[in-house]
């Protein structure tokens, strides 16, 4: 940990976990992680992806260690793992799908996945083309199969690539759409796993989706054939105008508060747009927010700039501390929801500061080889307790969460395909 008013020392993070000899680990059922104290990232034997779609179901086979696995100067935990021990016996489910009207449910974990609850959902595009819509709680992974009609869109077709390609989603609370980058096309998930392809506005080139604050509509970003935004509209799941048309001069918006609202940074500072228009939140940068706070970062007459933790509701503000001046992430973090903790992108976008609001002690977490697009990097999100962070880490191209009371991370679903981009349900 670092002090926040200090620079980060970036090195990777160790994954604090190691496998008892012998044991399989392609689809994890109640297995316990443990420390390592090698500092250097482990080898890359863990499971591949599953072959492409065949006539025959591809399987992946659970195994549980018998006891807690462990690694030279490591000590096991009972608790405190990011995958805690299970009653229930080893699953074995398929993640590549062979028969596209009947796609698999594959349990990954007996009862909850993490210590939580943790209020997780995911849906999330994978390189072998397929769409995984994950329960954490439940632990449970629905794949679905894309529809054929994405097999001529090259955004939208497996892939190892990664950059402007990576297709856009957005998730609603019992649906997802999925939108190729900057070109036409796409499809939306319904409640039941089905697909069709989108229509109206959603259909067309955008720069941009968004959640709104409603069960059943979203925010487009629509392009001008430039990468940039005219506007942004409120639509239905049809693609249908809901009447909220706002203006953004031609700039891309920065991305979703947290809240319902897309913040659009343009002159005097960072506006939320929302279906009443636009409203001021600061004339500095944000960093991050949530559906009650967001984090600013503002600079006085003398180019001393500072962070504030801000309430949306009584606009009280309490201090961060202060950071260097420059240009702030275009790539927003997220704040727990007891505000506890707070993540945020760096400027590049390849590291996640971790801060602890008590404390002002930061975690820094290397989440990628390269600097990374708002595309590439994709969200953050808390779990429920404040406790465990999921990202999208570059390094792996896995979905990744982050023990911050251990300090240690791991595959959120080993076995799964690599992740290209991915968004966060709503809670219910």
């Amino acid at each position: 940990m670092r002090d926040s008013g200090s620079e980060p020392v970036r090195t990777r993070r160790r994954r604090g976990w190691s496998v008892a000899a012998g044991a399989t680990v392609a689809v994890v059922v109640g297995t316990v992680l443990a420390g390592n104290g090698n500092l250097d990232r482990p080898a890359a034997t863990g499971p591949t992806a599953p072959a492409a779609p065949s006539s025959a179901a591809t399987t992946l086979v659970s195994t549980v260690p018998s006891a807690f696995a462990t690694g030279p100067g490591s000590t096991a935990r009972a608790r405190g793992s990011i995958i805690g021990p299970s009653t229930v016996a080893p699953t074995i489910g398929p993640f590549a799908v062979a028969d596209p009207a009947r796609p698999p449910v594959v349990r990954f974990g007996g009862g909850p996945l993490l210590i939580g609850p943790t209020g997780l959902r995911f849906v999330a595009a994978l390189s072998d083309g397929n769409l995984a819509d994950i329960d954490v709680d439940r632990g449970v992974v629905r794949i679905v199969p894309a529809p054929p009609t994405s097999a001529a869109d090259p955004a939208l077709t497996p892939t190892t690539g990664s950059g402007d390609s990576e297709p856009t989603i957005v998730a609603g609370p019992t649906w997802a759409v999925v939108h190729p980058a900057a070109t036409d096309g796409g499809y939306l998930v319904g409640p039941d796993g089905s697909t069709r392809p989108l229509t109206g506005i959603l259909a067309g080139a955008t720069v941009g989706l968004y959640p709104s604050d409603g069960p059943d509509d979203l925010w487009v970003a629509i392009d001008l054939g430039k990468k940039s935004a005219a506007f942004i509209q409120l639509v239905d799941l049809a693609g249908i105008s809901r009447g909220a048309s706002l203006p953004t001069n031609g700039v891309v918006p920065i991305g979703p508060d947290g809240s319902g609202g897309v913040l659009v940074t343009t002159t005097g500072g960072v506006y939320r747009a929302s279906r009443d228009g636009y409203h001021l939140l600061t004339t500095g940068g944000v960093l991050a927010g949530s559906a009650s706070q967001f984090v600013s970062v503002e600079c006085d007459d003398v180019l001393a700039c500072h962070r504030d933790l801000v309430d949306r509701s009584t606009g009280d503000h309490r201090p961060l501390g202060p950071v260097p001046p420059g240009p702030t992430t275009p790539t927003l973090g997220a704040i727990a929801q007891d505000g506890s903790k707070v993540a945020t992108r760096t400027a590049n976008a390849a590291g996640i500061d971790v801060l602890t609001v008590t404390t002002g002690l930061v975690t820094p977490i290397d989440a990628s080889p390269r600097s990374l697009s708002p595309a590439e990097a994709g969200p953050v999100a808390w779990s429920a307790d404040g406790r465990f962070l999921v990202y999208l880490d570059r390094h792996s191209d896995e979905l990744t969460v982050f023990d911050t009371e251990t300090e240690t991370d791991a595959p959120l679903v080993p076995g799964l395909p690599t992740v290209r981009a991915f968004a966060v349900r709503p809670g219910p």
